[in-house]
């Protein structure tokens, strides 16, 4: 069931109102029939792992609680992994098998068939591996109720594709009253709608020209130049508004609820090292890797050389989060590595900005350093998207010897139907951009408010309109590009 369906407006008015109407002892109830029933409506066949994963996560807890041993952590988190590892990283690491032990075409260690990874099960192993977490390092008590604790794992919001959300901060939430609040059920709308307008007008109107992009790329192996640079340009805003938008919805829906998600992007191209890009991009899973891997390994306090290792495999980590693939895992390293080169060279870059005394805080510098992270996250999101490490390497390396000849020769234009789109698309995207800035500073809802009541008034209807637009548009061929973190 999609956010962007009459399906899902007519579920969510339903589980509004079961959700404020409902006693608060009850609460917990009527959400998880909601959320068992978004699932089974998705993907009923997975609808029976879904509820071993919740009993799993259950009995692990208590017993977590019980014994509070690292063991008995160490076994809960393996039980709860072995789904995921099994439908996402099987076949993967069949595969690698095959290749130490010299195995020919065709010719298998294990046949495992065709593994179908079920919806949202990287999320949901996370969810639950954060209410073990929460429970083994004392931040919560484990649930004595198995419906709460499966509400955590499975809650419709972000079962498929995040936020992800810790225990500690979920569970109180759904324990209270839901006592309805005009002002927060508006910012949930208006983040709502703020996510809809990215779906329909940038992601969805960017995904077909990615789509065909990517081939053409391929088959020039790494001598495109400009060409990959705009590519790289392009699917950095694809997935950022394709990403940002589900997180903006799935925060909105469960803010109608009256329950709080933490916010999973915080502008993340305004960056100004790619140090902080990864404090503002996907923070649910990046903070879930610092709390759960790098803070456990050590962090930052045995050392560099330790510091620097325990970037690496956190990188490591969430590059084989996304995917049981060498592009994907050549992405999260080249990521570590960037950080590692930062932290190496910041003590050289400030002295550089000392000796030609220039201000790093001024608007030329704070430009030029969110530029240098734009175009490293851009040339790094080719590694994301590329099937193949050495294809994606010789585009890398395209890119940054461009030929002037890839700029002048009208490919790039020519990925536009017309020069109208092509100006209607960067009007739209640097709208965006605009108000992502604003946001940097003020909520959009806290702008509005300040508006006279005609104007504001006047950009609802604006945006109701357009979204039904966009809606319409799925079904006339203007296109609906699903969502990218759909697939992990």
């Amino acid at each position: 069931m999609e956010f962007l369906s009459v399906k899902f407006m007519l579920f969510l008015l339903l589980m509004a109102a079961v959700n404020y109407l409902l006693p608060q002892r009850i609460r917990h109830v009527g959400l998880l029939l909601g959320s068992f029933v978004f699932y089974y409506l998705g993907a009923k066949q997975f609808f029976l792992l879904l509820l071993a994963l919740c009993l799993i996560t259950w009995l692990s807890g208590l017993l977590i609680g019980k014994f509070r041993k690292n063991y008995v952590y160490a076994a809960g988190v393996f039980c709860v992994l072995a789904a995921l590892v099994y439908f996402k990283y099987a076949a993967f690491l069949v595969g690698i098998a095959d290749r130490l032990l010299g195995y020919g075409e065709g010719e298998t260690i294990l046949q495992l068939g065709e593994i179908i990874a079920p919806l949202g099960i990287s999320f949901m192993t996370f969810q639950a591996i954060s209410y073990l977490g929460d429970i083994y390092y004392g931040k919560i008590p484990a649930e004595r109720n198995p419906l709460v604790a499966a509400l955590h794992v499975c809650f419709f919001p972000n079962v498929l594709s995040g936020p992800i959300q810790k225990a500690r901060d979920f569970i109180p939430q759904i324990r209270e009253k839901a006592v309805f609040d005009y002002d927060q059920v508006k910012h949930g709308l208006l983040l709502f709608a703020f996510g809809a307008l990215q779906k329909y007008y940038i992601s969805d109107k960017l995904a077909p020209m990615i789509t065909a992009m990517q081939p053409k790329l391929i088959a020039e192996a790494g001598e495109g130049g400009f060409h990959i640079l705009f590519f790289a340009a392009a699917y950095a805003v694809y997935i950022y508004s394709n990403f940002n938008s589900y997180s903006d919805m799935a925060i909105g829906v469960a803010q109608i609820l009256g329950i709080r998600f933490t916010e999973n992007f915080r502008r993340p191209y305004l960056s100004r090292s790619i140090k902080e890009f990864w404090q503002r991009w996907h923070i649910s899973l990046n903070s879930w890797f610092v709390e759960y891997v790098y803070i456990p390994l050590g962090g930052s306090r045995k050392g560099k050389l330790r510091y620097y290792l325990n970037i690496l495999v956190v990188f490591f980590l969430s590059g084989l989060w996304h995917g049981a693939s060498l592009h994907f895992i050549a992405w999260g390293l080249l990521n570590g590595i960037y950080q590692i080169v930062g932290s190496l060279t910041a003590g050289i870059r400030r002295k550089a900005y000392a000796l030609l005394r220039v201000d790093p805080d001024s608007a030329v510098a704070v430009a030029w350093k969110r530029c240098c992270v734009f175009w490293l996250i851009g040339l790094s999101w080719i590694f994301f998207t590329i099937p193949g490490t050495v294809t994606a390497a010789k585009m890398v390396r395209s890119a940054m010897f461009p030929s002037v000849m890839t700029l002048f020769d009208g490919w790039i234009l020519g990925q536009f139907e017309s020069v109208f789109s092509a100006i209607s698309l960067l009007g739209t995207i640097l709208l965006f951009a605009w108000i992502q800035t604003k946001r940097e500073h003020t909520s959009a809802g806290a702008a509005l408010a300040k508006q006279p009541p005609i104007v504001r008034y006047t950009i609802y209807v604006a945006a109701v309109l357009l979204i039904l637009f966009g809606y319409v548009g799925t079904f006339t061929g203007m296109g609906n590009g699903g969502f990218v973190y759909g697939d992990f």
